[in-house]
């Protein structure tokens, strides 16, 4: 069974595809059922929940380096990558008032 590609080390049981297709990325199924022509990262049910309550994971797709939530998902510029990505989401991308 593949590790999970956010914290690498429970097995991934998940598909989350917070690229697409649904509007948000709140779009979760089992592996092996995931939509089509969307990227899939493939994480364990405890980052997945912590992805749901708005715990912010950082994955990477075709050298592109993300942090998202169930909510939204953010492209990480470059220049931030080898510094400190989370850092720079709670600066920017953060939602106001969030824990």
């Amino acid at each position: 069974m593949p590790q999970c590609q956010i914290c690498a080390c429970d097995p991934a049981e998940i598909a989350w595809q917070p690229l697409g297709p649904g509007s948000d990325a709140n779009t979760f199924t089992t592996l092996g059922s995931h939509y089509r022509g969307f990227p899939v990262i493939k994480i364990c049910f405890t980052c997945q929940s912590n992805i749901k309550v708005g715990i912010p994971a950082q994955f990477t797709i075709n050298d592109q380096t993300f942090i998202g939530t169930a909510e939204k998902v953010y492209e990480v510029p470059k220049y931030v990558v080898d510094s400190d990505p989370l850092l720079w989401w709670e600066e920017t991308c953060k939602p106001k008032g969030a824990a």
